[in-house]
């Protein structure tokens, strides 16, 4: 119920409103299914444009990181 298209900064300061846009994106744009098959690069593309390789790299050590707890 947000208006965030007017002001998008309102996410910035409403971390429930956040993560709904968030999932919303990801549902979107079937991100979830790039990241379940591991595909960085697209993830990548798909949320900041075009792939570039330290932006990969960097999703590649969150993925490592985050999801061994997530399955747990």
């Amino acid at each position: 119920g947000l208006p965030v298209l007017q002001n998008p900064d309102l996410l910035l300061t409403n971390p429930q409103a956040a993560a709904e846009a968030f999932a919303i994106y990801w549902d979107d744009r079937d991100i979830h299914l790039m990241a379940e098959r591991s595909d960085w690069a697209a993830v990548r593309a798909a949320v900041f444009g075009l792939p570039e390789a330290a932006g990969i790299a960097k999703l590649q050590r969150v993925a490592a990181y985050l999801l061994p707890k997530v399955r747990q």
